[in-house]
């Protein structure tokens, strides 16, 4: 913990002492003409990628069209107004759908009997986040077309640069965290897993219970763990993509700064000829529609990494104390009390992960924020803790059933590696 502060004081201060030095800000070059010159030329060559391949079966969609029409974006404010139309639309038409399903579904006999819909919902959901955050890409390019054929100063197109970064990055990457990650799935997890299952509990078999209980904790793990490595990996190459454009426009590099959009356009570009995630549906189920998305999208500001919201609290599945009559072995009826503990004890320790990164990405944005080094500094110790909080739990667990081990140590190595590269 020691080394880790110390390496967070030492860059503060070397973050300190390059601002002094170098200054708050830049004068415009003279001799930004040729260089404008120069970027025009590439901007002119730059092609938005299609936002679905040819050889993919995407799910019907509206008019997609409109929605790969990025040559139309020619302002930064017809770039804001799509992007907040198509987000506001694409997470709306999910929710409406939700509501219908949570409708449909409102007893253990009528969620067993619609088992084929809730797996092909939990598919759209991330189906339909990645085509969202694919989208974002494109408008962050759009962004920079825009702004680097402008013909404005360095300066100012250094000052523009940060619509990346609050429209894109913070705004629209916060409403998909906020609304699909910690809105929807939450609401899906309360809805099945810690509602409808457990509430029958006592009408059912416990073989049954068991079954039903694993098999929506995976479907829910699944799903929320594609949908935030999309979320978290989507704003990561967007703030980069800021970042790098920030300092080339700073140090009044016009050819770096064409360089870096053209290597992000190629980036975004190999990123959409791998097919995306397909919902897992049965055979007759339909693939799921995706929601009508405005013409125009646009990219958000750039500024300081946004506050991501911890994942959510799931709440604790209520502690079963026996089994109902069923023919289950002595060993069967007391299983029920340990899948319930470490199931929440996953479920509080990746909240805590999702908060450390929270932290860690605050302080990326903010490093001379001594306010979040302090809460980081807590973090460390709270992560000893876990650690050790860990330890026991997993010692707990040895004379568990092998699935049930296998299981356990599935989500926790899951956990685990989310908690490895927020550290990297």
């Amino acid at each position: 913990m020691k080394k880790s502060l110390s390496r967070l004081l030492t860059l503060l201060l070397c973050v300190s002492l390059s601002f002094a030095a170098y200054g708050c800000g830049n004068d415009a070059s003279s001799d930004n003409s040729s260089g404008n010159d120069e970027i025009n030329e590439a901007v002119n060559d730059t092609t938005i990628f299609d936002s679905v391949d040819d050889t993919t079966i995407a799910p019907e969609t509206t008019d997609p069209a409109d929605i790969s029409d990025f040559s139309s974006l020619n302002s930064l404010d017809k770039i804001e107004n799509a992007l907040s139309e198509d987000v506001e639309s694409t997470i709306g038409a999910l929710s409406s759908d939700w509501e219908e399903l949570k409708l449909k579904i409102d007893t253990y006999d009528s969620y067993s009997k619609n088992i084929n819909e809730i797996e092909s919902f939990y598919g759209k959901v991330v189906y339909e986040t990645e085509q969202l955050c694919n989208r974002l890409y494109s408008y962050s390019l759009s962004y920079a077309q825009v702004i680097l054929s402008s013909e404005k100063s360095c300066d100012d197109m250094y000052d523009d640069i940060d619509e990346i970064y609050d429209n894109v990055y913070e705004n629209a990457g916060d409403e998909i965290y906020d609304e699909i990650y910690d809105g929807i799935l939450d609401d899906m997890y309360d809805a099945f897993y810690n509602g409808i299952i457990d509430d029958a509990y006592n009408d059912i078999s416990y073989s049954e219970y068991y079954d039903a209980s694993s098999n929506e904790y995976d479907r829910w793990s699944d799903a929320s763990s594609e949908v935030y490595d999309l979320w978290s990996d989507t704003c990561s190459d967007i703030y980069d993509f800021w970042s790098d454009l920030g300092s080339d426009l700073w140090n009044e590099d016009l050819e770096d700064a064409s360089k870096t959009m053209r290597d992000f356009e190629e980036d975004i570009s190999h990123k959409n000829t791998v097919a995306p995630v397909t919902p897992a549906t049965s055979e007759t189920t339909a693939a799921p529609e995706t929601t009508a998305a405005p013409e125009t999208t646009a990219t958000p500001e750039t500024t300081a990494t946004p506050e991501t919201t911890a994942a959510p609290e799931t709440t604790a599945t209520p502690e079963t104390t026996a089994a109902p009559e069923t023919t289950a072995t002595p060993e069967t009826t007391a299983a029920p009390e340990t899948t319930v503990a470490w199931r929440e004890f996953l479920a509080d320790y990746e909240a805590w992960v999702d908060s450390y990164i929270a932290v860690v990405k605050k302080y990326e944005a903010n490093p001379t924020d001594f306010t979040i080094l302090a809460e980081y500094t807590q973090m460390l110790t709270e992560l000893a803790e876990w650690s050790e909080k860990t330890d026991e739990m997993s010692a707990s667990l040895n004379n568990s059933s092998t699935q049930e081990l296998m299981e356990y140590s599935a989500e926790l190595s899951r956990i685990a590696l989310k908690l490895a590269q927020a550290a990297n």
